[in-house]
């Protein structure tokens, strides 16, 4: 867990992507900081995973098979309308779409990941 201004914040992040490689970068580079990493192949995977894990932050893939991103996020908005959610994808032009469907941020899976960091401090809260 961390701790900001004495509040102690869920440091559980999950991941949904087909791309078992881009979960693997997400996973070490955000678990070497201290989150707890929980994955999804899919959203309908991770709406389960979800639901067992009640993650504090959410960074899904637009393009999967089985649910894409932008279903998951429709279907985690009608159930938690606050959760911080990233939504990263290799297509650029799906990533305003996805801000239209409630994401909070998006991640071209093309740029640095040290700005994917910088969001997941930003939306948690971490400095």
């Amino acid at each position: 867990m961390h701790v900001i201004n004495n509040n102690i914040i869920n440091n559980s992040i999950l991941i949904a992507d087909d791309d078992r490689l881009i979960r693997m970068v997400f996973r070490e580079f955000l678990a070497d900081r201290g989150f707890d990493i929980h994955e999804a192949e899919n959203g309908k995977e991770a709406l389960s995973l979800y639901a067992e894990v009640v993650p504090g932050l959410i960074i899904t893939d637009i393009n999967m098979p089985i649910m894409n991103g932008l279903d998951f996020i429709l279907n985690l908005r009608s159930m938690d309308n606050s959760i911080p959610i990233i939504a990263a994808s290799s297509d650029e032009s799906v990533l305003e779409a996805a801000l239209r469907n409630g994401a909070n941020e998006v991640f071209p899976k093309m740029s640095d990941i040290t700005n994917l960091i910088k969001s997941v401090n930003s939306l948690m809260g971490i400095n």
